[in-house]
Parts: structure tokens; C-alpha cells; sequence
């Protein structure tokens, strides 16, 4: 768990200026409260084995690794997400996915860019993140 609490921050810290270039507000605000999908499946590529959990009132997404729900916030239980199935992906494309297709490609991109960076710095053999 504590791994991936690093990771959390490591993340928020480290890409909160290109994040208010691309949206125009902080990684922790964003991921929180607009664009948590992206959060989660930055996440996965880390933890390919975590599952993507919805609220029930489908106001949020986390992934789930292990015992524990995790967003930009960090680590929680919570009995009020189920895994995303089926219908969900409507609401997340509805709610959480931009339709504008470019801000879609940045965001997109964002990701691939902070995995890719993120997984350079702590997956090299000298300084290994432990999973």
C-alpha cells in the first residue's frame, strides 16, 4: 500500500505544472473531481492487476489493488464503489471522458508521458518501486 501512496504523490508533485497547462487547474483538484478516470488508468499501468471501481452514484472512479481503493488522494475503503461493469463505461464516457477530442488526446498523451517518465526514474535497476 505504501508503494502506491508514493507513487500518488510522486505523481501529483511532479506533474502539477504540465497538468495546469493541459486543464487549467492542479493534478490533485483534476484527478479528484473531473478527470479521476485518467488517475486510475495511470494507475493500472502501473498495478495492470488493479480493477477500475465506480461510486454507486457514479460520481467517481478509483482503482482497486489489493484490499484498498486508490485516487489521487491515496489509499480508502470504501462500500460505496462496486467494479465498473457493463453500463458504467456509459456513464464514465458521459461524465469523465471530454468529448472535445483534442483535450482528449492531451489527456491521453499526459498519462502515456507521466508512465513513461515516472516508470524511467523508478524502474531502473538501481532504484527499483517496489510493487
Amino acid at each position: 500500500m505504501n508503494e502506491i501512496v508514493n507513487l500518488i504523490n510522486t505523481i501529483k508533485q511532479v506533474h502539477d505544472s504540465e497538468y495546469v497547462e493541459i486543464t487549467g487547474d492542479l493534478a490533485d483538484v483534476v484527478f479528484q473531481y473531473h478527470h479521476c478516470y485518467y488517475f486510475a488508468k495511470l494507475l493500472q499501468k502501473f498495478y495492470p492487476e488493479g480493477e477500475f471501481y465506480i461510486k454507486n452514484d457514479g460520481s467517481h472512479i478509483a482503482l482497486k489493488v489489493g484490499n484498498y481503493l486508490y485516487d489521487s488522494k491515496g489509499a480508502f475503503i470504501d462500500n460505496d464503489f462496486h467494479p465498473v461493469e457493463g453500463e458504467d463505461w456509459i456513464s464514465i464516457e458521459a461524465i469523465m471522458i471530454p468529448s472535445n477530442k483534442i483535450l482528449r488526446e492531451k489527456l491521453n498523451k499526459f498519462v502515456d508521458d507521466i508512465y513513461n517518465e515516472i516508470e524511467a526514474l523508478y524502474y531502473s535497476e538501481s532504484n527499483k518501486l517496489k510493487r
